[in-house]
């Protein structure tokens, strides 16, 4: 977007006629006789040019000139298509950068609300993602420069809570030395399966360490448990695991999943 403007002279005879004597004005930029600068140019950039003004007794003068073009203003939108971001997360609150026209920029929210407990800063949300069960919400802000010329950036989130274990069993097998067990989770990153972490139950009566082998994945909503085996002439184990589910990923939940303790007996009776 590029503003008129009006050249002005002093003395001489009106009207004054306008021209540019050297130099040139910006692609698709044009100086009419009566001296305004009208025009939308694609190319940003400093013009250097001497403008000539003739008044009506057939004097003249020159005077070197300037003008600027300003890159068109627009935006990024990064999350258009929907971010994935979990609750309390207070770093990935960005949703897009400004370039082009002429700041300082102004921003308006004309579409959607600022989410309960955070706040709005340009084009970034500032404070924890809100733990809630209406998880999705949009924002639409209309970005304007000192020119008036304005775009807007839509942006939509959904705000995940972490996962939750449930619905799974014991790993016990007294015969073979080793076991497999599996369980279920729900929620969480809807793009990435949540981590597991898994250590001895506290306050148990348990065999030393952990049990051999142990490994617990999670994918898919299952979180599949194993363990062993243990050889003929080995003890087995007998106790508890607590596992945990961690979110990793980079716009990570703040809130802490849910630990839950898992029975393991494994022992090999050849």
């Amino acid at each position: 977007m590029y503003q008129a403007v009006t050249l002005s002279a002093d003395g001489g005879t009106a009207p004054y006629a306008w021209s540019i004597s050297s130099g040139q004005l910006a692609t698709g930029l044009t100086l009419s006789s009566d001296g305004v600068v009208t025009g939308k140019s694609s190319k940003a950039g400093q013009f250097g040019f001497t403008v000539k003004v003739t008044d009506a007794a057939g004097g003249s003068s020159t005077q070197p000139a300037g003008l600027q073009v300003f890159a068109a203003l627009a935006v990024t939108q990064p999350c258009i298509s929907q971010c994935n971001v979990g609750a309390g997360c207070s770093v990935c609150g960005a949703f897009g950068t400004v370039s082009g026209g002429l700041g300082p920029y102004t921003y308006q929210v004309i579409k959607g609300d600022v989410p309960q407990g955070m706040s709005l800063s340009g084009l970034s949300l500032k404070g924890g993602f809100p733990l809630t069960p209406v998880a999705e919400f949009g924002l639409t802000v209309q970005v304007a420069d000192v020119f008036g010329a304005h775009v807007t950036d839509q942006a939509y989130w959904y705000a995940y809570n972490p996962a939750t274990l449930f619905n799974g069993g014991s790993c016990i097998n007294f015969n073979t030395g080793s076991c497999t067990a599996t369980w279920t989770y729900s929620g969480g990153n809807p793009s990435a399966a949540p981590s597991v972490l898994w250590a001895r139950a506290a306050n148990c009566d348990c065999s030393s360490g952990l049990p051999p082998n142990f490994n617990a994945v999670a994918k898919g909503g299952n979180v599949t448990i194993t363990a062993g085996p243990v050889a003929c002439d080995q003890s087995g184990w007998i106790g508890q695991v607590t596992l945990t589910l961690v979110d990793r990923t980079s716009c990570h939940t703040t809130y802490s999943s849910d630990p839950v303790d898992i029975d393991v007996d494994i022992s090999n009776n050849c």
